[in-house]
């Protein structure tokens, strides 16, 4: 079986944007920023098929 990753910034009150659609809110640290990277560049993109 795969492992399904999800990454989504949620405010505590449920909601992704602000009103207006910003995203302002979301505030990186470095250490979060190399996380992120890290998970992306190791995670599988896409459906791979075997010939």
């Amino acid at each position: 079986m795969r492992k399904i990753i999800l990454l989504m910034h949620v405010s505590l009150d449920g909601f992704v944007t602000g009103p207006n659609g910003e995203m302002d809110w979301i505030i990186y640290t470095e250490e979060e920023q190399n996380y992120v990277t890290d998970l992306l560049n190791t995670g599988c993109w896409g459906r791979k098929t075997s010939l």
